[in-house]
């Protein structure tokens, strides 16, 4: 029966779950390397991002004391000029049910 092969991304994993998850790029590399798989920096940071689970959309639309960005009020703003408050509180509520 042939043989399954791992992904680079499964390496990675492997490399993290057993340096730790706070394990430098480059410690994970080498890791990696020694299996005979060459993988970058870059693709360590995205697979550790991954793990991580990030901090969702909502928290990454917001500034850094919880409160909405400029931009996003001026959206807000362009809607409800567009559509009227009242539908575009109700368009909101819509897509909110739809979620």
């Amino acid at each position: 029966m042939p043989r399954k092969k791992t992904s680079k991304a499964e390496h990675i994993r492997q490399a993290l779950s057993s340096l730790g998850s706070d394990a430098r790029s480059k410690d994970v590399i080498a890791a990696v390397a020694a299996k005979k798989v060459k993988v970058s920096s870059a693709m360590v940071a995205n697979v550790r991002a991954r793990l991580k689970g990030g901090e969702g959309a909502t928290k990454a639309r917001r500034g850094k004391d919880g409160r909405f960005r400029m931009a996003d009020l001026l959206a807000a703003k362009r809607l409800a000029d567009q559509l009227g408050l009242d539908r575009a509180r109700e368009a909101l509520a819509t897509l909110a049910k739809l979620r």
